[in-house]
Formats: C-alpha cells, structure tokens, sequence
C-alpha cells in the first residue's frame, strides 16, 4: 500500500479539495484491486467517474501483476477513453492457465475494445475456443504474444480407487461418481442395487445412473443403463433452498450433449418430456447448451417445443439467449415463432441486440422478427419499459447492430415513455439518440441522423 500511495503522489499533485477527493477515490479503488475481491470490484464499476479515468490508466501501467491488472480491467468495462484501447490490448497478453475464467472473461470484455467485430461478450462466455483464436488473432495483428503462464506445480495423486470395504451400495455410488468401471461391475455382482439413490446432502435424491451422467462417466452410465438402472428416475422437486431438483437421467445426458447416452436412454423407455423443479425439460437443456444435434434428436423422439420453463421461455428463447444461431434456425422450422417471448418481457430480437448477436438478429428479422417491438417493463425490468430493439443497440454501442434493425425499419425517432427505476427513481421520456454514450457513440448518432433522427 506504501508503494501505490507514492504513485498516487505521482498521478496527483497539489492540495486542492478536488484533487484530494479524487486521490481518496484512487486509495480506495486500489484497495479493491489488491483485494481482488469479485463483489467489491462489480461494485467499483458504478464508482468511476469521468475525472477518474486517466489516473486509473495510467495506474494499469504501473500495476505489476496480470491479476491486479484484470481487476482494473473490469472495474474499467464500461467506461470510455481514446487511451483504453491500447490498455485492453496490451491486457490481451495476460497469460492464460486452464480453468482460468476470470482472466478469459476480463480479456473477453477487452476485445469489446479493440473492434466492433470482437464486441461479443455473451458468444465468448458461451465459446471460450472461439475466444482463444480470436485473442491469439489480435495480438499477431498487432505484433504482439501472450506471455506463457507459470509452469504449473505437478498435481497430488488423488485418491480414486473405491474402497473394496464399503458397503455394495456405496462402492456403486463410488464408482458411479469417480467414473470406476471395475467398481462399479463389481459391486454389482456383490448385490449393490442399481438404483440406490444419495440421501442427504447437495445431491440428495440423486440414483448412481444420474451421478455418472452428471460426473460425465458415460461408459459408467451405459453399463448401468444395460444393466436396468432405472431411466425415468425423477430426482424429488419438493421445493427446497437450492431449487436444484427434479432432473432425470436424459435431462443430464441434453445437458451435457451426449448422444450415445440419450439414445439408449430413449430406447429404454425415459420420457422425453419430463420437466425439472423449474420446468426445464432435456430439450430446453440441449437448446441452452447449444447442443444441435441432440435438439434434433429430441425433436424428433417427441419433445415439446412449446415447453416453458417457469418464466415462459420455451428451448427456442433459451437458445437466442445463449447466442446459438443454428439451434435457433432449426427450432423456428418446426414450429416456433420469431417474436416468442417469455414474463421478462424481452422479445427475441431485443435478446439480439441487447448481446450484439448480430447473425442472430439478421436471422429473426428475415423470419419476420417485429423490429419496433417495445418492452413490457414487467417486475424487476419496469426500468425497460418503452426500450425497442433499437434502443438496446444504441444503448450497447453496436454499430453494426444498430445499421442493421434502421435498414430494417426500427424507427430511428422513437420516444420511449417516462417511467420509473424498479425502486421508484424517475426516468424521463428519451429519444433513441440520447441512448448513444461510450466508445461508439459518435459512430451510432451518424446512423440515426443519417436516417432522419431528429
């Protein structure tokens, strides 16, 4: 801390009120970036303001870990200045371990900066490959290389082997969970039952058929499938804290993508429509998941696609929600509608273009997706209440999006109404126009006045 408070010395001098307060800030948002704590810096972000930007990139230059840097990173997402974009560039570089989510997410929002065309958080998060090439892609445009990541400590032996003492029932489990197929066969043999289920604790409720399926063990779960495990076995929905219950077998094996087990799931009989605790069937699984293949299959066994989940959502709003253009396509031709919308009151191409899907947003307008759809406000979203795809565009800084829904006949000077934050702040009527902040903001009013904006 004796170290950061000389640089603060360096970034501000003098003894006036404001620059003391603005130094106070400074002290405090460099306690969260070495506390990296994730609710103290999502926090932050409401705490920067205008003055504050560069002193805290000049403070990214200084700063001399990539965690510590991530963490400004993220307090900086959304916010502008001309002096970012090399900061979230040069961020590209942070060296990247397995399993390390944070540091892909934060260098997910810093090719946001970069170019529109890597402005796409939400496909990121959902393809951490795609993410990978398109940050290797940027640093060799720009002459530059990620550093290489520690030389990781070589990892304990970890106890697998199910112990040969316990009970028939619990080496099934065991060996169910730890993907043990020696165990698992043995224990059968020994009289284990084959459908004992986990009592008590986070999986309770649970059979072994669907602890191997959750655990991904899916030669554990073919054997035990073969050897009569029960395929319909429902996971009890008695409403408890964590809501987590309900799921059956095949509902894991969508989740998960994994074809071989879901076909033989269904050739022994599992429902394919049976619903979670939350309504959520293996078909909206697959279709949040992105998995194609297995929508399709499921389809075709007989799954509903009109199923709602509990804020009525159906497989086809999950899957704009995720980004998954192809699963959207094939679930609009058989049977699903282009402006479908569940209680939250977002339409699907208000999903679009709130997340800068662009494919996505073209495809739900060529299926007649209505591109002057207003928002419903219900709940929690009264805030929204009035905000057409467009709006969403423009407040988002998506050039590209934004070009798109005017060429198709949003309305440029549409006024959303006054209204009100969910705790009862006011909120003015606003032209589509005064939505228009951040880093694009100059490029998006030229579209809208271009098109007649007033």
């Amino acid at each position: 801390m004796v170290k950061w408070m000389e640089r603060i010395k360096n970034i501000f001098s003098g003894q006036d009120e404001a620059k003391e307060a603005a130094a106070q800030r400074m002290t405090r948002f460099q306690a969260i970036i070495e506390a990296d704590d994730f609710n103290e810096i999502e926090a932050a972000r409401d705490w920067v303001r205008p003055e504050d930007l560069e002193p805290l990139i000049a403070l990214y230059w200084q700063l001399e870990s990539w965690p510590q840097k991530r963490a400004l990173v993220d307090i900086l997402q959304d916010q502008f200045h001309p002096d970012m974009a090399k900061m979230m560039l040069d961020f590209l570089r942070a060296p990247l371990e397995p399993g390390d989510e944070p540091t892909e997410l934060a260098q997910a929002v810093a090719l946001g900066f970069i170019d529109e065309k890597y402005d796409q958080f939400m496909n990121y998060y959902n393809d951490r490959e795609r993410l990978a090439r398109d940050v290797k892609e940027v640093l060799r445009k720009n002459g530059l290389k990620a550093e290489s990541p520690p030389e990781p400590e070589k990892p304990k032996p970890k106890p697998t082997s199910v112990d040969p003492n316990k009970s028939p029932n619990q080496r099934l489990m065991d060996g169910a969970v730890l993907g043990e197929l020696t165990a698992v066969t043995q224990a059968l043999h020994d009289g284990a039952n084959i459908n004992v289920t986990i009592g008590g604790g986070d999986y309770d409720g649970c059979s072994a058929l669907m602890m191997a399926l959750m655990r991904k063990r899916f030669d554990v779960a073919d054997t035990l499938i073969d050897q009569g495990a029960d395929v319909n076995h429902k996971r009890p929905d008695e409403h408890t804290p964590d809501k987590a219950r309900g799921q059956t077998p095949l509902w894991w094996a969508a989740n998960h993508g994994h074809m071989a087990s879901a076909q033989k799931l269904l050739a022994k009989g599992a429902d394919v429509n049976t619903p979670d605790y939350h309504g959520s069937t293996p078909l909206t699984m697959a279709a949040s998941s992105g998995h194609l293949e297995m929508v399709r299959f499921l389809v075709e066994a007989g799954a509903d696609v009109h199923a709602q989940i509990y804020d009525g959502r159906k497989a086809f709003n999950l899957a704009v929600t995720n980004g998954h253009k192809r699963v959207a396509e094939y679930l609009l031709s058989v049977g699903n509608e282009p402006n479908e919308s569940g209680s939250s009151g977002y339409s699907p191409l208000m999903i679009a273009a709130e997340n800068n899907f662009y494919d996505l947003a073209k495809l739900l307008i060529q299926q007649g997706a209505d591109v002057n759809a207003v928002h419903s406000g219900p709940g929690i979203y009264v805030a929204l209440r009035g905000w057409t795809p467009l709006v969403f565009a423009v407040h988002g800084g998506y050039v590209r999006m934004t070009k798109l829904l005017i060429q198709s006949g949003a309305d440029v000077n549409y006024v959303v109404p006054a209204g009100h934050k969910y705790h009862g702040e006011s909120l003015p009527a606003q032209r589509v126009s005064e939505f228009a902040t951040g880093k694009r903001a100059e490029s998006i009013l030229k579209l809208l006045w271009d098109a007649g904006a007033k």
